[in-house]
Formats: structure tokens, sequence, C-alpha cells
């Protein structure tokens, strides 16, 4: 039993706490744009852009990656029978 609800309760508590980060994203969205009005080129504009991507975007998909992987062990692991059955 306590196999089955230690997943469930770990996946629980991932997903809550990755909606509380995602609150962050529109934060960090605002302050970039408000940083990139204030560049004086398009250049420098884009820059603060693609830096931004970098910081934000590639760790946020490396953690969902990561987190999809962890899933489909865990599930495979809950879903295979026991040795001795």
């Amino acid at each position: 039993m306590m196999e089955k609800v230690l997943p469930c309760a770990f996946f629980v508590l991932v997903m809550s706490s990755s909606a509380a980060a995602a609150i962050g994203v529109s934060e960090g969205i605002t302050v970039i744009l408000r940083h990139a009005e204030q560049l004086p080129t398009l250049g420098d504009r884009l820059a603060l852009f693609a830096i931004g991507i970098v910081l934000f975007g590639i760790p946020l998909q490396a953690g969902f990656a990561v987190m999809s992987f962890i899933q489909r062990r865990l599930s495979l692991r809950v879903a295979r029978p026991p040795a001795d059955a």
C-alpha cells in the first residue's frame, strides 16, 4: 500500500511547487520588458530577450523533461507486478 501512496504524494508535491514557481514567470517577463524599453537599439533588446529565454525558458523546459522522465520511471515501477507474486 505504501509503495503506491509515496509516488502519488511525490507528484502532488512537485505539481504544487511547479504551480508556485510559475507565478514568478509573469514577474520575470515584466522585468525583462521594462528593461528592454530602456535599451537604445533593437539589437540590445533582442540580446536581452535571448538572455531571458536562456535564463527562464531553457531551465523550465529542462525541469519539465526531468519530471516527465521521473514520472515515467515511477509509473513503470508501480505498474510492474511484485517479483514474489
